[in-house]
């Protein structure tokens, strides 16, 4: 193990390897004296022999008798359980110690959530009845000095809970893998889709927040508690989380947050979403410079071009688009506080323009607007280059501002009217123009109207409409 590795970490590395094969074999020993534990000895074995095969260093080699592997049958007992997760255990293991290349890091991870998700969302797991290990699993997410990877794999786990639905019979196997793949393309669970969601779903929403979903979701995203890192991978799994929680407007869980962000408290909640939506706006100024300082360079490199001297190839890929990952965040905090706004929930609606008890009182319209304007003159190069990411960003960003207005909210209505926003609806109506694709009256229903920029050019179907599933 450890190869390629330095000096001190590739020995370290030997001697956590060779303390793992010590503790196999005690295992196995301690095993050896149990009934019906034959097909785990023999995995044992196996991976003894394979530690052996790595020249991980051992006093004496694991010598136990070959067992008899009986098949039982469909056994859903702790004992099949474990064995089970053995086996799991010494594949994500092998990977692990040998770095191997075919083992995809993605597949892992999406395993590994899938997998808890199904232990920790089942009533049938021991311990579990009244689902008491999920309700630990979400105080742990709150704890201060909890391990950043637990909390992070917690909240994907306990979000993958929603779309599995481990204890819905109706739920088949294969109903489990289209919703994982939903979660890992980070769709809405096909049951949160209908108009209206299924009970079943709403019911399940309901069951996770009530065991502290939704109190684990404010606590990661609290930019007051010390040491907090604004753009880590727990700030998405959480913003995620509650996109889900609140996935097809439901209204228990709407009036959960809305009690909980009433309180002076939520102050740390604000300040990160303000925090999310202003860096959005710096990442995508920055990238402008670096699109017109790279405009220039090929314009200097054209003259050298022309006289035949070979450009020096680029090194490697460009950086990641600062824009894009962004957008990402920004992205997720839109939704948030759309679904938080779906079916004019008034206190939601209110409270994220103006907090009555907290120290500093935060707009999160007047922000994600300047995001909004800060969009706009990319939007006809998006167009044209099919950049699904921008124009998505800006049509949930009207969507949310639409919703915050909805019942209608007469002070919402006038606070964003104040912004400056009829000038940006102004600069994009200038710049696209949208065409009817249909060829008759039979069609016309079937295609909504298509953007394109007034350069001629490319064209993004509007997918995110006003439909509560975006």
């Amino acid at each position: 193990g450890g190869h390629g590795m330095g000096g001190d970490h590739a020995q370290s590395t030997e001697i956590l390897v060779a303390r793992v094969r010590a503790a196999v074999q005690g295992l196995g020993h301690s095993l050896n004296n149990l009934e019906g534990c034959d097909t785990l000895i023999n995995n044992i074995v196996e991976l003894d022999a394979a530690f052996r095969g790595w020249s991980v260093p051992c006093k004496v080699d694991l010598s136990l008798p070959p067992r008899e592997a009986v098949d039982q049958g469909r056994d859903d007992s702790p004992a099949q359980t474990f064995r089970k997760g053995w086996v799991d255990f010494c594949d994500k293991l092998t990977c692990l110690i040998m770095e191997t290349p075919t083992s995809d890091p993605r597949m892992l991870w999406m395993r590994s959530t899938s997998d808890l998700a199904l232990i920790f969302g089942s009533t049938r797991t021991p311990y579990n009845s009244s689902l008491q290990m999920l309700r630990k699993l979400l105080q742990q997410c709150c704890v201060k000095n909890c391990d950043p990877s637990v909390r992070i794999m917690g909240l994907r786990a306990v979000r993958a809970i929603i779309y599995l639905q481990p204890d819905n019979p109706k739920v088949s196997a294969a109903d489990k893998e289209r919703e994982l793949d939903r979660f890992l393309r980070n769709e809405p669970p096909t049951d949160s889709v209908g108009n209206p969601p299924s009970q079943s779903f709403l019911d399940l929403q309901v069951q996770v927040a009530s065991l502290g979903g939704v109190q684990a979701v404010l606590y990661s995203l609290d930019s007051t508690i010390p040491g907090f890192q604004h753009d880590s991978d727990a700030v998405l799994a959480a913003l995620r989380l509650g996109v889900t929680l609140l996935e097809g407007g439901n209204k228990k869980i709407q009036d959960m947050f809305a009690a909980l962000l009433s309180q002076s408290a939520s102050q740390g909640f604000f300040s990160l979403l303000r925090t999310l939506l202003d860096e959005s706006v710096e990442g995508i100024r920055k990238q402008k410079k670096k699109d017109k300082q790279k405009a220039a360079e090929r314009a200097m490199e054209e003259p050298r071009r022309a006289a035949s001297v070979p450009a020096p190839l680029e090194q490697g890929k460009e950086q990641p688009d600062e824009g894009k990952t962004a957008h990402t965040y920004s992205l997720e905090v839109v939704k948030l506080m759309r679904r938080m706004c779906l079916g004019q929930h008034a206190v939601l609606q209110n409270i994220l323009r103006h907090q009555k008890l907290n120290h500093e009182s935060i707009d999160l319209y007047s922000h994600l607007i300047k995001y909004l304007f800060v969009l706009e003159p990319g939007i006809n190069a998006a167009i044209d280059n099919g950049d699904h990411v921008l124009v998505e960003a800006m049509i949930r960003g009207f969507n949310m501002l639409s919703d915050a207005m909805q019942g209608p909210n007469r002070t919402n209505q006038a606070a964003i009217c104040n912004t400056g926003i009829f000038d940006l609806a102004d600069l994009i109506n200038v710049k696209v123009k949208t065409v009817d694709l249909s060829d008759g009256p039979g069609i016309a229903a079937a295609h909504a109207p298509i953007a394109m920029s007034k350069r001629g050019g490319g064209r993004v179907a509007n997918d995110t409409s006003m439909g509560t599933g975006s």
